[in-house]
């Protein structure tokens, strides 16, 4: 059973000594067009307390008005 996204790249070059550099470049542009649309890429290996804490997306990709949630408590009777 999979709790996250998964995906696949295939990619073929005529330039194989470069492979592990164009899979790093690959995945680093992934990493960066997902932090500027503001989405988080998580997994299930990654556990926090998310209300009241910051999005693990760099700053610099973030609005200027960012603004950490509040933390919010609801008891329950």
């Amino acid at each position: 059973m999979i709790f996250y996204v998964s995906y696949q790249i295939n990619v073929y070059t005529k330039e194989p000594t470069k492979q592990p550099r164009i899979y790093s470049s690959l995945h680093q542009n992934i990493q960066d067009s997902f932090n500027a649309a503001g989405i988080e890429i998580m997994s299930p290996h990654y556990s926090s307390l998310r209300d009241g804490n910051t999005t693990t997306i760099p700053e610099n990709y973030l609005k200027p008005d960012y603004e950490s949630p509040s933390f919010n408590f609801k008891k329950k009777d």
